[in-house]
């Protein structure tokens, strides 16, 4: 006798999306389709957003494994502006569909801080999946649909499934400075350097004359990010608002050390920036 019809069935592998599904379908709607802008309601922008395939998660993790090199990650980057006017678009590390960036970095926290500083701080609005923010790892299924870890909360399930608290507290810092910039939310994207390991880029909002310069140092040597400093600017002092960086000026340029596999994010201060310590 067969199986009963409300008893569980065997379950069926889920259909994989070829390479071929993912280069028809990202051109399109990476770029054009993702979130409609919504009228404002209370104040507050409504926005619906859509999910694109992980074009953006896989450009991301090569980067920084030392896939390509650091212009032809600008140039996609910089692609990601050409969306029809009225829409957003979105862009994630992890999702239920796919390993998790964590587990593709090998579970380097230290590179994965890497990217989610590049998810806040690029064009397209960042989208948080469950447990990443704790470095949940997520590999492939079934692991990227694992348990959220609650650490030493008696909440399950994953009551007492480790859970790193830095890493957490990285992203609100984060959340704070795209919340406190203008310009991470609407500004232009300008390359300032794509030499070797170090890639320095600038994003611009004239309305509000916010900037804000990133800095990432995908290498595994030191590295000096110099470049001038935007106008919006003014006279004003610049600091690194993510890790407390001393900025030096040179020559009228400005300058910052970006230590090996670390980023930089540097603007002038605004009400809501957290405090920082070098």
């Amino acid at each position: 006798r067969g199986p009963h019809p409300g008893r569980e069935r065997e379950r069926r592998p889920e259909p994989q999306w070829t390479g071929r599904d993912r280069r028809r379908v990202a051109g399109s709607v990476e770029r054009q389709l993702t979130a409609p802008e919504a009228p404002r309601a209370n104040g507050r922008d409504l926005i619906i957003v859509g999910v694109a395939p992980p074009r953006f998660q896989g450009s991301v993790v090569g980067f920084l494994l030392g896939r390509g090199r650091t212009v032809a990650f600008d140039r996609y980057l910089a692609s990601r502006e050409k969306i029809r006017a009225g829409y957003r678009v979105s862009h994630f590390l992890s999702s239920h569909d796919v390993p998790g960036a964590l587990s593709l970095l090998g579970g380097n926290v230290g590179l994965f801080r890497l990217a989610t500083v590049l998810q806040f701080s690029v064009v397209g609005i960042p989208m948080i999946y469950y447990g990443e923010e704790v470095a949940r790892r997520g590999g492939d299924w079934p692991d990227n649909r694992s348990n959220m870890p609650w650490g030493a909360r008696n909440t399950l399930p994953g009551a007492g499934e480790p859970r790193d608290e830095a890493l957490r507290n990285d992203y609100r810092k984060l959340i704070a400075i795209r919340r406190a910039h203008p310009a991470l939310s609407r500004g232009r994207h300008s390359s300032l350097s794509t030499e070797g390991d170090l890639y320095v880029f600038a994003r611009r909002d004239p309305d509000s004359r916010d900037a804000v310069v990133v800095a990432v140092n995908r290498g595994a040597a030191p590295a000096v990010a110099r470049f001038a400093p935007p106008a919006e600017w003014e006279s004003a002092r610049a600091e690194d608002v993510w890790a407390g960086g001393s900025v030096r000026t040179a020559d009228g340029s400005l300058e910052i050390d970006v230590p090996a596999a670390s980023a930089r994010i540097v603007t002038v201060r605004r009400s809501g920036d957290p405090a920082t310590t070098p």
